[in-house]
Formats: structure tokens, sequence, C-alpha cells
């Protein structure tokens, strides 16, 4: 537990003090940030999920941009887009997430990932009408 502990806690330090590197030099180490926060999210002891979760939804303007590269840039079935999918529904939106995932929901290989894609597209769509 103490190392997940201290991996999430130098996370959101590094996250802080990041605050000053260019646009174009944010988004690898916010990417690394992503693949560690899902490591500690999902291997982690309990309350670390819900904790992971709260930071980047907080952030999401911080983790959206790196998000969206994982789904566009990342082959299908990678590491980096299943990252990408953990924590779109924690950073979307904009329409530019949307486009993605429309993207994503039509032409995946992977029928699973469709489906999921499909399934956040039509809670989004849910929670608009209810609103």
């Amino acid at each position: 537990m103490f190392k997940y502990g201290a991996l999430y806690l130098a996370v959101l330090c590094l996250a802080g003090l990041l605050g000053w590197l260019p646009a174009r030099l944010l988004k690898p180490i916010r990417i690394s940030q992503l693949r560690l926060l899902y490591r500690i999210s999902t291997s982690g002891p309990g309350g670390f999920d819900d904790a992971v979760h709260n930071h980047v939804t907080n952030n999401a303007d911080r983790y959206s941009a790196p998000v969206l590269q994982m789904l566009t840039a990342s082959p299908p079935r990678s590491s980096d887009q299943e990252v990408g999918l953990f924590f779109v529904e924690l950073v979307r939106k904009g329409p530019e997430i949307d486009g993605v995932l429309n993207e994503l929901a039509k032409q995946h290989p992977d029928p699973k990932v469709r489906d999921f894609v499909r399934k956040i597209l039509r809670d989004r769509t849910a929670d608009r009408r209810a609103s």
C-alpha cells in the first residue's frame, strides 16, 4: 500500500510542478502520468481508484489533450489506447472528444471497444436529455 501511496503522491507533485512547461513538452509527460494513474487505479489497493478518478475529473482540462492523443495516435488494442479509453469519460467535455469517440465507434477493429464507446456516447446523450 505504501508503494502505491508514494507513487500517487509523486504523480500529484509532478502534475503541480509542470505548469510552467510549454504544451509540446507537457503532452508526453501527461501521457506518462496517465499511465501511472491507470496502474494505480487498476492495481493499487482499494480507495486509490476513487482518488485517481477524482484527480482526473477535477483536472479534466489538463488531461483531455493527452487522452485524445492516446485514442487517436495509438494503435488499436495497444496499452495506451486502453488507458485513453479508461479515462475518456472523466475528461469528456467538448465536441472534439465526441468526434474521436464517434470515429472509434465506427472504425475500431475490436467489437467490444466499439460497443463500449457506443455506450459512452449513449450515456452522454441520455444525460443531455435529462437536464
